[in-house]
């Protein structure tokens, strides 16, 4: 047990620092599936789209978890607090979600010290993974459908359309996206 705390902590802790590059590589790969797609071969996603969207959703999300669980005291929260300016006797509060992490003073007052932004964005990055998993979802399901005797029928007949020049040329109907 002791061992799974402390590669969750080692993971909250690199966090801020690894997802960046996550991100950016899965990004770029978005952009390079974007680039090479074939016109009007839309929906549904490939399950390979669904798994970029889910890897740079979930990483944003747990990267802004991350930098705002690590927003606190690490060792001393009497220092730490001092250190952004809360006077006076106080205590360190922490919520896991929201995240949170405040200076009381005695009199009941709080300061924030994790940042506005983070909350909304780990909402945000967890609301796109969600959407991702369905995607993905129905793009199996979509996928494992058999095709009714008549779409068969249909698309065999229109796999092969003459091309203006005369030259036959083949149509992405059903199965790859990509022209071979």
């Amino acid at each position: 047990m002791t061992s799974a705390l402390t590669l969750l902590y080692l993971a909250v802790l690199f966090a801020p620092i690894v997802t960046p590059f996550v991100a950016l590589g899965a990004a770029a790969a978005l952009v390079r599936r974007a680039r090479a797609r074939v016109p009007g071969s839309g929906w549904p996603p490939g399950g390979g789209t669904c798994a970029l969207v889910l890897l740079l959703a979930g990483s944003v999300a747990f990267g802004a978890y991350a930098w705002g669980v690590m927003s606190g005291p690490l060792l001393d929260p009497g220092q730490w607090c001092s250190a952004q300016g809360v006077a006076g006797d106080r205590v360190v509060t922490r919520m896991s979600l929201p995240v949170s992490v405040r200076c009381v003073t005695s009199d009941g007052h709080g300061t924030e010290m994790v940042g506005s932004w983070i909350n909304p964005t780990v909402c945000t990055g967890l609301a796109v993974a969600a959407l991702a998993v369905g995607a993905w979802a129905a793009a199996l399901r979509y996928r494992l459908t058999p095709l009714s005797p008549d779409a068969a029928a249909l698309a065999r007949a229109t796999a092969r359309t003459p091309h203006a020049g005369g030259a036959v040329r083949r149509r992405a109907v059903g199965g790859s996206r990509f022209p071979r």
